[in-house]
């Protein structure tokens, strides 16, 4: 079976004109907000030594006395006073969050991050989807939800069969050769803009993932004692995944547009997008409200905790200044790779298929056909949801080979060695038998698998029994696939078994007529008399039938391969 892609799944499943009218409605139901979620003013270098030139004279004064009195540096006197200055000032704002002179962060600070990390709940799944194992498919869609008409350029162009029409090329080769020329002319013409704001969401992305998945159990678990109660820590205790945190909550400016997040959440539906009742606008519409309420609550927290003074006050350094974290990468790369390899695989399955046609009109020809008989049920068509049978022209292919070939023009000679041939060797008449009463068996075994697919037969009741049951479609299509895949083992054990026959009956063949005594494969003790006046045509008829079974195997193992591959 075909392992559709997340970007195939996507594509098939919203059309251009359907994507946009989803995005009319959302962008006029809902818009995430541009405001900035940290809002601090940058400050300026502090010096002791300014601050000290800034006090009063009896502030002065009092840092003069203490410094004389304890020893210690009016400068330092000065810093420490400037420290619970700012200190008082956040537990002011947020007085459960910071208690300084017990040295402690205190549970407000919890109660927010907890609040945080539940917010951000949602945005998990799909940021892990979308640039986890599948990053290469999501950036290719994400520029497609942008670029819409770019996505569309580079699908027509990748369309093989079209192009062999209109520049006459029959040559699969000279095809591939003018497509990949096509392709990276055309990914060189794309505006160095439009990297630029793939470039300025891929940092952006990347960023709020690292902000998702940061472990909030470091700064939340030291708060919780061995019986569960919720409890202050000492600001050492959270000190440097505070500052972690801190350097995270800065660098999320800016944000992802909203087009980035859309393609982000649009990306992690399509599991379902095949599900009855699904709709991907009002679940777009849910997503969009959950990151607003996100990034409200990242407002707020960064507002409550004033997460950066905290980090002045635990380091006991007002220089202090949150570190920009990296993130990022350049996903036009990605994107040519992802363009490159989908090439690569469009044109590998063009030159298969090119292959597959020109292998069933020799197939068409060695029967004496006009065109392949197929089977009644067991056909390259959709059985259920998309789902085919693997091997059908290769099933196709023998069945019409014994029914019309070797049971209409092969059968006479070789059922005269099968009566009146007598062989030197007991295992090479054990081997003639075997192969040939095994080649016309392969027709009922055929007629096994075809019945099970006829309108009454046994799997087409169960699959309109499927398609009766209120069940998701992924559930159905996975049934319909183990089902047609027992079919599908059946018909490789036949298709081989059936090669292997004609194989042993070829050598066998070709030991009557040119063995060696003693050979492996023995000629016959009767060869000389053996259909009494026509002994000489019979011999020319078998050494034909060889070449005949030889062709056989041949065409058979080709349509063999390229179906298994294709499939």
């Amino acid at each position: 079976m075909n392992s559709e892609s997340s970007f195939d799944r996507l594509v098939q499943a919203l059309s251009t004109e359907e994507r946009q009218t989803m995005l009319d409605r959302i962008r006029t139901a809902t818009m995430t907000s541009d405001e900035p979620l940290v809002l601090e003013e940058p400050i300026e270098n502090y010096t002791p030594r300014d601050s000290f030139a800034r006090l009063g004279f009896w502030k002065r004064f009092f840092c003069f006395l203490k410094a004389l009195f304890t020893g210690t540096d009016k400068y330092e006197i000065v810093e420490e006073l400037d420290i619970q200055r700012l200190a008082k000032d956040v537990e002011k704002m947020s007085p459960s969050v910071l208690n300084y002179g017990q040295g402690e962060i205190g549970i407000g600070f919890y109660d927010r991050i907890a609040k945080l990390e539940a917010s951000l709940t949602v945005l998990r799944p799909p940021l892990r989807t979308a640039l986890g194992g599948s990053k290469e498919e999501f950036v290719a869609f994400y520029v497609g939800w942008i670029m819409p008409l770019v996505q569309e350029e580079l699908l027509t162009l990748l369309d093989p069969e079209k192009l062999a029409f209109e520049r006459s090329l029959d040559d699969p080769f000279e095809v591939k050769r003018a497509i990949e020329s096509s392709l990276k002319e055309y990914l060189g013409e794309i505006l160095d803009n439009d990297r630029k704001r793939l470039y300025q969401q891929a940092r952006a992305l990347s960023l709020l993932k690292q902000f998702v998945d940061f472990p909030f159990s470091k700064l939340l678990q030291p708060f919780t004692n061995a019986d569960g109660r919720v409890s202050p820590v000492a600001m050492n205790e959270i000190r440097g995944t505070l500052f972690e945190f801190d350097a995270l909550l800065y660098s999320l400016e800016p944000l992802p547009d909203d087009d980035a997040l859309k393609a982000v959440f649009m990306f992690d539906m399509q599991k379902d997008l095949d599900e009855r009742d699904f709709n991907p606008a009002d679940q777009l519409l849910k997503m969009m409200d959950s990151i607003s309420w996100a990034w409200q609550v990242i407002r707020q927290t960064a507002a409550e905790l004033r997460v950066n003074d905290l980090c002045r006050i635990v380091s006991r350094n007002l220089n202090y200044q949150a570190e920009s974290v990296g993130g990022g990468e350049d996903w036009f790369q990605i994107y040519r790779k992802f363009w490159q390899k989908r090439c690569d695989a469009v044109l590998g399955r063009y030159i298969e298929e090119s292959k597959r046609k020109q292998i069933i009109q020799d197939a068409v020809k060695f029967l004496k056909k006009r065109e392949l008989p197929l089977l009644d049920n067991y056909r390259p068509s959709s059985v259920m949801l998309n789902v085919r049978p693997r091997f059908p022209i290769s099933l196709s292919f023998i069945a019409s080979f014994v029914k019309e070939l070797f049971l209409q023009e092969l059968h006479s000679p070789l059922k005269l060695i099968l009566i009146d041939g007598q062989f030197y060797k007991e295992q090479n008449r054990e081997e003639y038998n075997e192969s040939y009463s095994g080649i016309l068996k392969v027709v009922d075994d055929i007629a096994y698998i075809d019945s099970a697919l006829a309108p009454d037969g046994a799997l087409q009741g169960e699959f309109e029994q499927l398609s009766k049951e209120v069940l998701g479609t992924k559930i159905i299509r996975k049934k319909v696939e183990a089902r047609i895949g027992e079919l599908d083992r059946e018909a490789d054990r036949i298709i081989n078994g059936f090669e292997e026959n004609l194989r042993l009956l070829a050598n066998v063949i070709g030991g009557i007529v040119d063995g060696e005594m003693g050979g492996r494969f023995d000629t016959l003790s009767n060869l000389g008399y053996i259909g009494k006046n026509d002994n000489s045509n019979l011999m020319r008829r078998l050494k034909a039938i060889k070449q005949i079974l030889e062709k056989a195997i041949f065409i058979c193992r080709e349509l063999y391969d390229i179906e298994r591959n294709l499939g």
